[in-house]
């Protein structure tokens, strides 16, 4: 008896080694004490030019760009990158809609940004979750679009109203309160 549990764990630690041998090595993926540069090189090194162009070119809204595609001998799966997150998380079914971003600016309560934000983040990861069960498709990428913050100069430009004004201090502090709320 002592014998046959000897040779099962014998059994066990070849399966052991052999099956630690077949994982393929993705230091970029792996190892996470390596300094995110040297992982972003490492992965770059190994994708082709065709790959990167494609993840690069795709993954953003429309059906003709998303998502971009997986890269299954490195382990990358598929990707949506293009989420608008301005107002509440948009183009991707039903969600909280807040008043748009020189709307809420009109608050002067950069209080207000900071709690929109934890209330758009958490309906984008519950959206992003279909994701991890491979339901694809536009604006569900953990990329969030937002705040814009460019000062608005000029009331002819067309994306006024997704800005928090024309004042640079306010809409800094405004930025600022939305992304640490994010």
């Amino acid at each position: 008896m002592f014998r046959l549990a000897q040779g099962f764990l014998a059994f066990l630690a070849i399966l052991g080694c052999l099956t630690t041998a077949a994982i393929p090595g993705y230091p970029f993926r792996y190892v996470s004490t390596l300094p995110w540069a040297t992982r972003v090189d490492n992965l770059v090194s190994q994708l082709t030019l065709e790959e990167m162009q494609l993840q690069m070119a795709r993954g953003g809204r429309g059906i003709l760009v998303s998502p971009a595609p997986p890269i299954p001998r490195l382990g990358v799966g598929p990707y949506s990158w293009n989420t608008e997150c301005l107002h509440g998380v948009a183009y991707n079914g039903a969600a909280t809609s807040f008043p748009m971003a020189i709307g809420l600016a009109a608050t002067f309560s950069p209080e207000l940004l900071y709690h929109v934000a934890p209330a758009t983040a958490l309906e984008l990861r519950a959206k992003y979750d279909y994701m991890r069960h491979g339901v694809y498709g536009d604006g569900r990428g953990l990329s969030c679009f937002s705040p814009v913050i460019n000062i608005m100069r000029d009331p002819r430009w067309g994306r006024n109203p997704e800005t928090y004004g024309e004042d640079p201090n306010l809409s800094g502090i405004l930025a600022t309160h939305f992304v640490h709320g994010l």
